[in-house]
């Protein structure tokens, strides 16, 4: 038979462990999304540090927001000069297709900024939002993130050379991933 102190014992027991077994639970979940975000970042960014995904997604950034960091340097280096060429174009679209998952949606995207310089304005706006997010990371995040962003748009810069896609990169493309570097890295 039973005693009262048993049965209490084992109620306090099943107690304890459905409530780990919840907070597993939920752990796993949280695990799961964590990692279906990263995944989902590294795709429209073209960010491959599991690092750097994981604190993004950690600091709820968005695809969109993530996506939009990573091109929109790739469009800076592409207007330095002024004007977008046909290598410049060519150039974009071979990077991207190397890079990101969703060349798509990000194509209608580009299509509109390289057929249109974007404002002033939306450089800003970028640099402000890499310099806040850039103080959010650990310095081995921050550069990681910064040595990503800036490789691909200095792989855009190189692409296209410096004059008539022949010699270094331009001056006004150094310009360019200079204050690009300088957002990323706070310097």
């Amino acid at each position: 038979m039973e005693s009262e102190l048993m049965r209490k014992g084992q109620s306090l027991e099943d107690a304890f462990f459905y409530e780990q077994d919840r907070r597993l639970l939920e752990s796993l979940r949280e695990m799961k999304t964590l990692e279906e975000t990263t995944g989902l970042l590294a795709e429209v960014s073209g960010l491959r540090d599991p690092r750097v995904l994981l604190r993004l997604a950690e600091l709820q950034v968005t695809p969109s927001a993530a996506a939009s960091l990573a091109i929109f340097p790739l469009v800076a280096v592409a207007w330095a000069d002024e004007s977008v060429d046909a290598l410049e174009r060519e150039t974009l679209t071979a990077v991207l297709e190397d890079t990101f998952f969703f060349p798509t949606i990000v194509g209608q995207i580009l299509e509109a900024w390289l057929a249109f310089r974007p404002p002033a304005a939306l450089f800003e706006n970028w640099e402000a939002y890499a310099r806040d997010l850039s103080f959010q990371l650990g310095p081995v995040e921050r550069e990681t993130l910064a040595k990503e962003i800036l490789g691909h748009a200095r792989k855009m810069a190189e692409a296209t050379g410096g004059f008539l896609g022949l010699g270094d990169i331009s001056e006004s493309e150094h310009a360019v991933l200079d204050r690009l570097g300088r957002a990323l890295l706070h310097a």
